[in-house]
């Protein structure tokens, strides 16, 4: 969506809490830059729900760990350190983001930390046959156990929100 994105803030995000050599899982290639950034310091590995992503990233980098994988309900065959998504939890009702917060629960390691990100808003919309859900600070806040949320400039100031949790689960009022 913004043609001169820069994954510096995100890769600098995760090294903040993730040491070197982790391993990392991400939820949605989509071109792949946030992906070849991370793999240069972490075993990663990613995935998509659509082939066609898949299939343009795979031509130019055949040897990467891409899965077909669709964030609402998923089982790895392995635990991962991380996990990761950029803007793709947006395309999630909020119930399937409920979903896949229980799905990446029972997909990390112990002490496992997941990095998402979120355009700012309210509401949803349909652009393009493509569900967006937009969040608050206030709405994530209930969802994740949070070590670290903020808002975040891409396009343009304070239009997105990041946010980083120690092993997630449904936040339960008593």
């Amino acid at each position: 969506m913004c043609k001169d994105y820069d994954p510096s803030f995100i890769v600098n995000l995760v090294e903040k809490y993730l040491p070197k050599n982790s391993s990392i899982f991400e939820l949605g290639l989509g071109a792949g830059i946030d992906f070849k950034e991370l793999k240069k310091s972490y075993n990663a590995t990613s995935s998509d729900y659509s082939q066609i992503f898949i299939d343009l990233y795979k031509e130019n980098f055949p040897q990467d760990k891409v899965l077909f994988l669709d964030a609402k309900n998923f089982k790895l065959n392995e635990p991962f350190d991380s996990i990761f998504s950029n803007k793709v939890l947006i395309h999630l009702s909020k119930d399937e983001l409920k979903n896949s917060i229980k799905c990446q629960h029972n997909n990390l390691n112990k002490n496992g930390i997941v990095f998402h990100t979120f355009w700012r808003g309210e509401g949803k919309e349909i652009i393009e046959n493509t569900k967006f859900v937009y969040y608050e600070i206030s709405s994530l806040k209930y969802l994740f156990y949070i070590k670290e949320i903020n808002y975040n400039t891409e396009c343009e100031e304070n239009d997105s929100i990041y946010l980083v949790a120690q092993k997630i689960q449904l936040y339960h009022k008593s």
